[in-house]
């Protein structure tokens, strides 16, 4: 049936009297619609003037997944009989042939799709107790006793449009609807006329997945802008599908389908060509869902052959594992698009978040920053001013350096302060980095950098944070002088050198080391310094920080989201500390010491220890303890 769009209450009132040949004198009709947002619905609107009409109009005018049926109610006037109603549901599509204007279409009588018929279906007229995500219920009375309604459920909301004709008046024969349902969604395996999908991306896909299930191969045998033929790779096999364009719309009808294979299982594959990376890619993108989920290509070659009998090299099933990727986490090019839009919205979510993205001279990506709120506030109320930089390259195909700033807690836990991505470590890279922290937890009394012997980090430092100091990280100062020197028999002597606390200790071990290599004395002396890499010679605090141990754990924890797009990798680095300060937090309020945990620990090894010792006194401020 068609109306347009100008249609008023009454005159569709009149069409449907028409059309279903309802007698105005003896039945009123009554116009409902359950609207369907996502995946759920809300209870049932009546249709009683011209706005609701223009309302459900254009409404049925978007998305198949949108669209609603009209559901109209018989009611016998009849006062003193119970009431008893008969329903039809009329559901909306644009035509199939005909190019129509500004009008939509109730259709009735396009010959192209088979319809079936039903009798009568009694139910109850209480709309105010109809749940939404129901649209008839039966009426247990003598004139309808085992009937059966068809109910809207979330696993069925895309329906092929259909009228629901009337049957032999007077009929009271118990029977069920019959509706042809048509469900565009990758689950559902089987393909049959009048399938309407939303697009034509979409069809190929649901084939695609039909061919991979059902284990044969099928080529195209036309494709344009309004149509898409296919048949099986065997000429002399009748299986063949052919679908089109509606008209005004992006979607595609399936018109004629023979689904029996008549060729012989000769010409069926093991690895044939509907399995493509982009198809399996889909099937598999559910595996990557989470953090740090290690589905590697051999694990997917496994599956593909146990699941489905498709057999595929090392390298195909690295090709599926990318597009999978690509499917839930987006690609580079688009990451880097919603770069500027998720660093805003920290700063909004985030009270304190300290962003900024920088461009170079033709508009593209260069550096971008952020600092958290909570991690400034922590690091400048609570934490002790050691901060231990480092950076870790990227393994997208864009590549870049990831710089970072971390501290210690006192639970001796990873305190992340601020993260940086980079094109690489240089002069220009570092110098941005520790000026947006320097920026971002202002001045920070005896506050130390504790790092390897990069020269850039070094003179950033020294721009950036002139007071600062400046330590050397022992392991790398030690693994330095063994690609130096080819040697590690000076390992023992020089770590017990770098953390002794009083210079007599220090070069009490220093002078074995002079002993056993003189070149690597003074290349600790001479070039490295002391005050880089010994605890007695620092002229500030390291505590226990002698090493940049806690930003080579960090690197440890983003290991996987380091190949992941430039906004998912920023966001699970929020995440994470998200989840970890929550822990913490959680741990700490139920802690009842005034110490944190791992302190306690420490201190009852010093104290189990000290139950055999005998201090004396040997003046005002000093004690000798005997073992």
């Amino acid at each position: 049936m068609k109306v347009p769009k100008t249609i008023t209450y009454n005159s569709l009132v009149d069409q449907l009297y028409t059309l279903i040949r309802a007698d105005k004198s003896r039945i009123d009709l009554d116009l409902n619609v359950i609207y369907h947002f996502g995946s759920k619905g809300i209870p049932p609107s009546l249709i009683s003037n011209d706005d609701d009409v223009a309302f459900f109009l254009d409404e049925i005018g978007t998305f198949i997944n949108h669209r609603t049926p009209l559901c109209v109610s018989t009611i016998e006037k009849r006062s003193n009989e119970p009431l008893v109603t008969k329903t039809r549901e009329l559901y909306t599509i644009p035509p199939v042939e005909t190019k129509v204007n500004d009008d939509f279409c109730i259709d009735d009588d396009n010959e192209n799709i088979d319809r079936p018929t039903c009798n009568d279906v009694l139910v109850k007229h209480n709309l105010q107790q109809t749940t939404s995500n129901e649209v008839l219920k039966s009426h247990d009375s003598s004139n309808n006793r085992g009937r059966k309604v068809r109910q809207v459920g979330e696993d069925n909301l895309w329906s092929t449009p259909l009228l629901l004709n009337q049957g032999e008046k007077g009929s009271t024969s118990a029977s069920t609807a019959q509706l042809l349902t048509s469900s565009s969604s990758i689950n559902s395996w089987e393909i049959k006329e009048g399938q309407i999908f939303e697009n034509k991306q979409e069809l190929k896909m649901k084939l695609h997945l039909y061919a991979l299930k059902k284990n044969f191969e099928f080529k195209v045998k036309k494709s344009a802008k309004n149509i898409w033929c296919t048949v099986c790779v065997d000429d002399k096999c009748k299986w063949r599908l052919r679908a089109t364009k509606l008209v005004n719309s992006n979607m595609f009808e399936v018109r004629k389908f023979f689904g029996e294979h008549t060729c012989s299982l000769d010409v069926r594959h093991k690895d044939h060509c509907q399995a493509s990376p982009w198809l399996i890619g889909h099937v598999i993108r559910r595996k990557f869902e989470g953090d740090n989920v290690n589905y590697k290509p051999r694990s997917i070659v496994k599956d593909m052959s146990l699941s489905y009998g498709v057999l595929m090299s090392y390298a195909k099933a690295w090709r599926c594992r990318e597009h999978a990727l690509a499917y839930i986490r987006g690609t580079p090019e688009s990451s880097f698009q919603k770069l500027p839009s998720f660093l805003y919205m920290m700063e909004q979510k985030n009270p304190g978040t300290v962003t900024h993205l920088q461009m170079d001279n033709e508009g593209r990506f260069k550096y971008c920053f952020m600092a958290l709120g909570v991690s400034i506030m922590g690091f400048k109320t609570y934490i002790r001013p050691v901060i231990c930089v480092d950076g870790t390259f990227l393994t997208t195909r864009c590549g870049g350096t990831l710089l970072c700033a971390m501290g210690q807690d006192a639970n001796k836990q990873i305190y992340p302060i601020a993260f940086s991505v980079v094109d690489s470590e240089n002069n220009d890279s570092w110098f941005y980095f520790l000026l947006k922290l320097k920026e971002a937890i202002g001045e920070v009394e005896n506050l130390v950098f504790v790092s390897d012997r990069h020269t850039s980090i070094a003179s950033a430092l020294t721009k950036n944070f002139p007071e600062a100091y400046h330590g050397a990280c022992i392991h790398h100062v030690s693994m330095n002088i063994r690609a130096k020197f080819k040697t590690d028999h000076f390992h023992e002597e020089f770590f017990l050198a770098t953390k002794a606390y009083r210079k007599r200790e220090f070069l009490r071990h220093f002078e074995k080391i002079t002993f056993k290599d003189l070149a690597i004395a003074q290349y600790l002396e001479n070039q490295v310094g002391f005050e880089k890499w010994a605890r007695s010679f620092f002229p500030g605090h390291r505590y226990n920080l002698m090493t940049t141990g806690i930003a080579e754990s960090w690197n440890n924890v983003i290991a996987e989201a380091r190949g992941w797009p430039i906004t998912c990798l920023m966001e699970f680095m929020r995440h994470t500390l998200q989840k970890w300060f929550f822990k913490r937090r959680t741990a700490a309020s139920a802690a009842t010491g005034p110490l944190a945990t791992e302190v306690e620990v420490d201190l009852q090894k010093l104290a189990d220890k000290s139950t055999t010792s005998f201090p004396f006194p040997s003046s005002q401020y000093e004690i000798t303890v005997g073992w």
